[in-house]
């Protein structure tokens, strides 16, 4: 599994768009109501997605709720036992993480382009969250790479790292 996460305006949606179709991996269908309003039935639908054993990528999953959930609603959704569950499913899957990120700059020159859910002076907030997130005991043992656009404007780098995970999950799985 890859989940392609990030900020908002920092090329996730592109590189999961390119990533499927050049390797073929299925896109995990997003969850109907972002952000969650019921967080049983959100847990269930991460739950499904989790158990599932087919390679696929996420525009966005579960790392987001703890970035998103404090710097824009005060809390995460989620209770703690939905955490833990979550977080053992995450583990066991070990799936590789792909954070999208890139300068202020680039990601103001194009914000006003498209309808946004943070605000303007909500975004290096969330920048420095996910940082500290992706660093955090919960995910910081997992496979990580790091894309932005602006010094791989076609993908040449990302593409040899994600042919190198794919070749090393097949090794895996095949013996």
């Amino acid at each position: 599994m890859i989940i392609v996460c990030g900020p908002d305006n920092t090329g996730k949606t592109h590189l999961v768009e390119h990533l499927s179709k050049t390797f073929n991996i299925p896109k995990v269908e997003k969850y109907h109501t972002l952000p969650p309003v019921d967080y049983s039935d959100w847990v269930v639908w991460a739950e499904k997605v989790l158990l599932n054993p087919n390679q696929s990528i996420a525009d966005r999953f579960y790392i987001e709720e703890f970035v998103y959930g404090p710097v824009m609603r005060g809390k995460i959704g989620m209770t703690a036992g939905h955490q833990r569950h979550l977080d053992k499913l995450f583990a066991d899957r070990d799936p590789l993480i792909i954070h999208c990120d890139t300068c202020f700059r680039n990601i103001s020159k194009n914000y006003d382009e498209r309808v946004q859910y943070p605000e303007m002076n909500q975004i290096k907030r969330i920048q420095n969250k996910f940082y500290e997130v992706l660093d955090s005991s919960r995910f910081s043992l997992m496979t990580q790479l790091n894309f932005d656009y602006e010094f791989d404007p076609h993908y040449e780098r990302i593409d040899k790292a994600i042919d190198t995970y794919l070749k090393g999950v097949c090794d895996h799985e095949c013996r």
